[in-house]
């Protein structure tokens, strides 16, 4: 999908049949070197490769290697029915860290 500067977008992190996992609402803002150190997000900082960006409302920066994006006026469409249960990508970054350092050390 291609996105406009500006646009209004959804980040979505996991689903299942019963619920959709929302990290926030915010608006794009092109493409950037990831700043934050996630699973993939780590991958392209070192590599130098632009992802496509949101910033959400919060201000926090959401990178697409992170979670997938949805026109925000599609999201009562693609939920379907279905509970939206919101997430803390500040989390799930600690989340993975964790997981990297118990796997070294």
């Amino acid at each position: 999908m291609h996105f406009r500067t500006g646009m209004r977008l959804v980040a979505l992190h996991d689903e299942t049949d019963e619920h959709v996992e929302i990290i926030g609402s915010g608006q794009y803002i092109g493409k950037m070197v990831p700043d934050e150190s996630s699973s993939s997000s780590e991958q392209l900082r070192e590599l130098d490769i632009p992802d496509n960006t949101i910033e959400l409302d919060d201000g926090c920066l959401v990178y697409e290697c992170e979670c997938y994006f949805l026109p925000e006026e599609e999201l009562e469409d693609y939920l379907g029915g279905r509970d939206r249960v919101y997430i803390d990508i500040d989390q799930i970054r600690r989340d993975y860290h964790e997981a990297v350092d118990d796997s070294e050390g």
